[in-house]
């Protein structure tokens, strides 16, 4: 899960570098909170294309009959998907995750960008005792998922759905 948390960063960066050519602003300026959650929601373009086929199995696996399952376990469930649609197979549900993860990501980095400014009074370079850190990551992680549920139970619904369930989308 690590490599996938490391693509969702790089995202970030490349994000913030287009926010701060948006923003007209160098390297060594301070990016708006609108431009860090922008380069927030940008983060899950790359996320998102390494993610879904994990993810998909993961959702599959999970909501399987445990006395009777489809599959055993993750590399069975890969070949399965592979052999019922090919590369379409490990990614349904793409636009549904981006969907979650878009919005999800703006709030996250907003609102952690937000909580910071606040808990250091605007100063950057204010010292920040770990416990705060990990209150505005937490807290970060609290409003991502009060966006991202919503969608996340669509994704989830859709992607465990057999195919032709839902031929006009998710409604």
């Amino acid at each position: 899960i690590s490599p996938i948390f490391a693509i969702y960063f790089w995202g970030f960066e490349v994000g913030k570098q287009l926010s701060r050519s948006i923003e007209g602003k160098t390297p060594d300026q301070t990016l708006s909170v609108l431009g860090l959650a922008a380069a927030g929601g940008f983060s899950a373009l790359p996320g998102t294309a390494v993610m879904v086929p994990g993810d998909r199995v993961k959702v599959i696996l999970q909501s399987q009959d445990a006395k009777n399952p489809k599959y055993n376990g993750p590399i069975d469930c890969v070949k399965g998907l592979w052999k019922e649609g090919g590369i379409r197979g490990l990614y349904k549900g793409t636009a549904l995750t981006l969907l979650r993860d878009g919005p999800g990501s703006v709030a996250y980095y907003g609102a952690y960008e937000i909580m910071l400014q606040k808990l250091t009074a605007g100063n950057p370079d204010a010292p920040m005792s770990p416990l705060k850190v990990i209150f505005c990551g937490g807290m970060a992680g609290v409003f991502n998922w009060i966006v991202a549920v919503p969608a996340d139970v669509l994704k989830s619904r859709y992607q465990t759905s057999p195919d032709g369930r839902y031929p006009g989308g998710i409604r």
